[in-house]
């Protein structure tokens, strides 16, 4: 329910972004808002900073049962820049334990670690190496 309840309130912050292109194509928000809930949802599970958002949002307030705080959203911001785009990333130990408890970096070929030291492994074994 989570999930669901932050796709639609990460889809309403982008409403804004999604309007222009709808016109350019012909199409209005109206026309995308008759869309079954399902294929809306599914453009967040399209675009990885959306998606990551989500998915690491619910995470947080699944394992603490608590809203976002301030810092939290800063941590996140710098992880849906990454991990789309990085084979390993280094980020805080309950980060990195939320990338892989919620299947964020599998799901982007990320190997999320919590220390610096442990890039020398991955680097010996080539695990690192897309």
């Amino acid at each position: 329910m989570r999930f669901r309840a932050y796709s639609a309130q990460l889809f309403l912050e982008v409403q804004d972004k999604i309007d222009p292109v709808l016109q350019q194509m012909g199409k209005s928000f109206e026309d995308f808002r008759a869309l079954p809930d399902e294929k809306i949802v599914s453009l967040i599970d399209l675009v990885p900073c959306w998606d990551i958002e989500r998915r690491l949002a619910v995470q947080v307030e699944q394992q603490w049962d608590r809203e976002l705080q301030g810092n939290d959203v800063y941590d996140i911001a710098a992880l849906t820049a990454a991990l789309p785009y990085c084979d390993v990333v280094v980020t805080e130990k309950l980060w990195a334990h939320l990338c892989n408890a919620c299947g964020v970096a599998s799901l982007y070929n990320s190997r999320v670690i919590s220390s610096i030291f442990d890039i020398m492994p991955l680097l010996a074994t080539g695990a690192a190496e897309g």
